[in-house]
């Protein structure tokens, strides 16, 4: 499948998923190497505050083209477990807007993102263990969103509907429909450019970090880093002009641009 990515607004980065010319809605070389490119697109722009990672109508990506991983398995899939890392690693928001079906690694992509949102009619579904391989490069990232016993469940194959993967925390909001799954996605960008950039970040990896340590332990370390942060001086002034009446200086207002 195609990958092109494209600025909306001065601070966010849509990348836009789309079949290739046979139809295909399959990860292949070009969708990996598409994927990367928008993420390098994002980390050099210091702008860019938000990745949108959307479909086509009725689609979003249906996995692995076992055609084209086993041409060259290991490389293949190195470069695609790279992006899903890209994607949880960047300091930038990441979005998913998902509305149609989802299968295999595409369910990694949507579920990668910080914020899954998602349409009635989307489907997802899990089908390698069925075919006899595993969903080795999902896994990860259902195991941060689920519990393993669900996590398990999912992958033993079949599909669940979008209300159901929002029971699960598969996905976070649901939305009627694409112009419902539009209008939520441009009020969570207007909510988003009002974050503290670096904050976001830190935040990303703070959590991922306090997930693997003991509680106690990680209450040290929660106490560390605000402790970290309050003694920063330039946020330090800038809550101290806010208590004043100013507005922070980080917030951004979104102004949409208009896609063709």
């Amino acid at each position: 499948m195609r990958v092109s990515h494209s600025l909306d607004g001065p601070a966010v980065l849509r990348v836009r998923l789309s079949p290739d010319e046979r139809g295909e809605a399959r990860i292949d070389p070009a969708t990996t190497a598409g994927l990367h490119a928008a993420l390098a697109a994002a980390e050099a722009d210091p702008g860019c505050r938000v990745i949108v990672l959307e479909g086509t109508p009725g689609v979003f990506c249906l996995g692995l083209s076992f055609a084209a991983a086993a041409a060259e398995p290991g490389a293949e899939l190195r470069a695609f477990a790279g992006a899903l890392a890209g994607l949880r690693r960047t300091s930038r928001l990441v979005i998913s807007a998902v509305d149609g079906e989802v299968a295999g690694g595409g369910v990694a992509l949507a579920a990668a993102a910080d914020l899954s949102l998602v349409t009635a009619r989307s489907r997802f579904g899990l089908p390698e263990v069925a075919l006899g391989i595993l969903p080795a490069l999902v896994l990860p990232v259902l195991l941060e969103r689920l519990p393993p016993q669900r996590a398990r469940l999912l992958a033993l194959g079949g599909t669940v509907d979008a209300r159901r993967a929002l029971e699960l925390g598969l996905c976070d909001r649901l939305l009627d429909d694409g112009a419902a799954l539009e209008a939520a996605l441009r009020e969570t960008l207007r909510h988003a450019l009002r974050l503290h950039p670096g904050a976001l970040g830190e935040l990303k990896r703070l959590s991922a970090t306090m997930a693997g340590l003991p509680f106690e332990r990680a209450l040290e370390l929660g106490a560390e880093e605000s402790a970290r942060v309050l003694g920063d001086p330039a946020r330090r002034a800038a809550l101290a002009a806010f208590e004043a009446g100013e507005p922070l200086p980080w917030f951004q207002r979104y102004s949409r641009k208009e896609r063709a």
